[in-house]
């Protein structure tokens, strides 16, 4: 192989879906540093689980009727919708809610979660990446 043809190969294999979702996976932390989410692949798409939460969390979580936050998947059927985009699904676990969302990487170590209720209650959180 010529040296182009590695360094085409190379620029390729930077650019695939699957180098772009690595980019996402990892632990991530909300904004109050009370929820850790382990994100990975899961079939076609990526998810995003609890791992770890604060006993307040927890217990909203339980109060809300959610359930136990451990093991909850707060981030679901993530696919990329363009260089650094998510789309998905979201659960808030203290108020119960399921919401359509959006994920994109802010750098390589802080993303922007949204999602919106009925089209017109929207929120917006910075998570960062822990460990």
């Amino acid at each position: 192989m010529n040296r182009y043809s590695i360094l085409a190969a190379a620029t390729l294999s930077l650019a695939s879906p699957a180098s772009a979702a690595s980019l996402l996976e990892g632990h991530w932390t909300n904004p109050q540093e009370n929820v850790v989410v382990h994100i990975a692949p899961c079939g076609a798409a990526l998810c995003g689980r609890a791992i770890s939460g604060s006993p307040r969390a927890k217990a909203k979580a339980i109060k809300s009727g959610a359930g136990n936050l451990i093991g909850a998947a707060l981030m679901k059927d993530l696919v990329p919708t363009g260089a650094g985009q998510w789309k998905g699904s979201m659960f808030v676990p203290d108020h119960n809610i399921h919401a359509p969302g959006t994920i994109r990487m802010v750098d390589a170590n802080l993303i922007r979660v949204s999602g919106c209720v009925l089209s017109f209650i929207c929120k917006s959180q910075m998570w960062k990446r822990v460990g």
